[in-house]
């Protein structure tokens, strides 16, 4: 002989907040039901919401510096950064390389004389280039 159980009608409310979930099982006549001797209601926590907003940040600032990096060791790569030369210069004992005066006498120019934006970009990448084929012929 099976027996079966018979589940009477019964209704299910949910109350979902930002950190919890609430929930109860009523029958039709507005009555907690009852299994195994416990009422069906109860809540779930949850840790508190948080925002996107530090891990984009953080997410953002690793990018940043990543491409800056990459960047950096790109330039390096095609010999436009002056100071990694000079750097492996004088780690040879070599003295203050042709290229760094010249660096500075053009800084010296440019602040003496007033230039555009666009016009003192333009003369310090030919200058950046200049220094390199002097450097390379001493």
């Amino acid at each position: 002989m099976s027996r079966k159980k018979i589940v009477p009608n019964y209704a299910i409310s949910l109350d979902i907040g930002n950190a919890s979930v609430g929930w109860a099982a009523f029958t039709p006549d507005y009555r907690l039901m009852r299994a195994k001797g416990r009422e069906l209601i109860g809540v779930r926590l949850f840790e508190p919401a948080q925002t996107a907003e530090a891990r984009r940040m953080a997410r953002t600032t690793r990018r940043r510096y990543s491409r800056r990096r990459w960047r950096l060791h790109m330039l390096d790569a095609i010999l436009m950064l002056p100071w990694q030369r000079w750097i492996r210069h004088s780690l040879r004992g070599g003295s203050t390389p042709g290229f760094i005066l010249l660096m500075r006498t053009m800084r010296i120019i440019g602040m003496a004389v007033s230039y555009s934006i666009r016009r003192i970009r333009i003369n310090v990448s030919i200058n950046n280039i200049r220094q390199f084929i002097i450097c390379a012929k001493l």
